[in-house]
């Protein structure tokens, strides 16, 4: 890969940047609380504080899909090839969840 996405939440984007951290292109999110971004091959996906919630978005920051955590504070999101993991701030708890 020639490029890296990171959550400028504070912006309310999704950053692409290249291996040399320069700004390629900047989307639009709902998110300004947004923590832990992750992708499952088709969707990047993370978790919202504020708005308690886990979204899937696409490459240009659509929301395609998005659903209640198991928690009230999701922090953090991974992809293991298989599964989807979400952080809990309040129970510091890890979910496991569908994809």
């Amino acid at each position: 890969a020639n490029s890296v996405y990171i959550l400028g939440t504070s912006l309310e984007k999704l950053i692409k940047l290249d291996l040399n951290f320069n700004v390629i292109k900047m989307y639009t999110i709902i998110t300004s609380s947004g923590i832990g971004l992750t992708y499952n091959g088709k969707y990047f996906i993370f978790g919202d504080e504020e708005t308690v919630g886990i979204y899937f978005i696409d490459f240009s920051g659509n929301i395609l899909k998005s659903f209640a955590p198991p928690g009230t504070k999701p922090a953090g999101a991974a992809f293991d090839g298989k599964h989807i993991f979400v952080g809990d701030r309040t129970t510091n708890t890890i979910y496991q969840i569908g994809v």
